[in-house]
C-alpha cells in the first residue's frame, strides 16, 4: 500500500474512534469528516491537485522577486508527474479554502481532518446532505439539483447574499512628526482581508492599494475618506468598502516649570465586505455605487 493510500486507512480509523467518543461533538465532527471523506478521489491532495515546495536554489530564485515557493501539479493524480504551474510568495496557498500541502511530505492524519472538515463545509450545500454516504449517480443528481435552485436564486427579486462583514483597523502615531506610515496601515487592511483566505487574497491586494491612495488624498491634519471597488474575478463579485477617517489630538504635559503639547495622529479605516448571492443582491450593491458616486458629482458641483 502506497503512502497515498496509507493516509485514506489512517483518516478511516481516526473517523472510528472519533465516532465511538464519549463526546458528542467528537461524534458530530466525525459524521462531518466522514462525509466529506467520501467524496475525495486523490487523497495526495484532496481533490486541489496542486501541491507546494520550496523553489530550487531559492537563494537565486528569490532574486526574481516571485516567492520562495513553487506551485506544483498533484503527481499522485498526475501520472507521477509534479509540473510547475507558478510562484509563490507564501506556503500557506488554498485551493477553495483548502490548504494545499507540500510536495512528497505526507501531512499528518489531524492537518488532513482540518481540510475535510472545510471540505464538508462544501459538501453541506448539497441537498439531503444527511443521506450522502458515498459518490453515487444519485448524488450527481443531487448535485444538478443544487444548481438548479441556484439558478432560481439568481432569477429571484429578492436580494440575497453570502457575505456581510465589518472589521476596523486603527493605527495611532504618538509622536510630533504628525507623518504616519502609510505602509503600515495598508499592510493590516491587507492582513485583515487575507484572513478570509481562499480567493479574498487578491481582494486583500485591491484594499491594500485602496488605503494608500486615500490616505494619501487626505493631506489635512484631520480628514475623511472613502471607497468601494470589487474584484470582478470572483465568482460572485465581491465588494470592498473603505472608509478612511485621520486626525490629531493634542494633551496638555505640565511638570513644574515645564509645559509642552504632546501629539497623536490616529488613522482609523473600517472595512466592509459584501458578497451578493444572486442578481438582485448585486443590483442593491449597483444602484449603492450609483448613489455613492452622485454624492460626490453634487459635491463638486456645488464646490464650482
Amino acid at each position: 500500500m502506497n503512502v497515498v493510500g496509507e493516509m485514506e486507512v489512517s483518516v478511516r480509523e481516526r473517523v472510528r474512534q472519533m465516532a465511538q467518543s464519549d463526546v458528542q461533538s467528537e461524534r458530530v465532527l466525525a459524521e462531518y469528516i466522514d462525509i466529506a471523506s467520501k467524496t475525495i478521489k486523490c487523497w495526495g491532495c484532496l481533490d486541489t491537485r496542486r501541491c507546494w515546495k520550496v523553489r530550487d536554489n531559492v537563494f537565486w530564485a528569490r532574486m526574481d522577486n516571485r516567492g520562495d515557493y513553487d506551485i506544483m501539479t498533484c503527481p499522485h493524480c498526475n501520472h507521477g508527474n509534479a509540473q510547475w504551474v507558478s510562484c509563490s510568495k507564501e506556503n500557506d496557498v488554498r485551493e477553495n479554502g483548502i490548504r494545499l500541502f507540500e510536495l512528497w511530505h505526507t501531512p499528518s492524519v489531524s492537518d488532513v481532518c482540518d481540510q475535510l472538515k472545510v471540505i464538508y463545509e462544501h459538501v453541506k450545500q448539497l441537498k439531503h446532505v444527511k443521506q450522502v454516504k458515498q459518490v453515487t449517480k444519485t448524488e450527481q443528481v443531487e448535485i444538478e439539483t443544487h444548481k438548479t435552485g441556484q439558478r432560481e436564486e439568481e432569477e429571484s427579486t429578492v436580494a440575497e447574499w453570502l457575505m456581510y462583514e465589518q472589521k476596523t483597523v486603527e493605527y495611532i502615531q504618538k509622536s510630533i512628526q504628525l507623518d504616519i506610515d502609510i505602509g503600515e496601515i495598508a499592510k493590516a487592511v491587507c492582513n485583515a482581508i487575507k484572513t478570509y483566505g481562499g480567493d479574498f487574497f487578491a481582494l486583500a491586494d485591491i484594499a491594500k492599494d485602496m488605503t494608500v491612495n486615500m490616505a494619501v488624498g487626505i493631506s489635512s491634519e484631520v480628514g475623511h475618506n472613502e471607497s468601494i471597488r470589487s474584484d470582478s474575478n470572483m465568482n460572485p463579485p465581491t465588494y470592498v468598502l473603505l472608509k478612511c477617517d485621520k486626525s490629531v489630538s493634542t494633551t496638555k504635559l505640565e511638570t513644574g516649570w515645564f509645559k509642552a503639547d504632546k501629539l497623536a495622529t490616529k488613522f482609523k479605516v473600517d472595512i466592509t465586505i459584501i458578497r451578493p448571492k444572486n442578481k438582485a443582491a448585486q443590483a442593491v450593491v449597483q444602484s449603492f455605487v450609483s448613489d455613492k458616486i452622485s454624492e460626490k458629482i453634487q459635491g463638486l458641483r456645488e464646490t464650482f
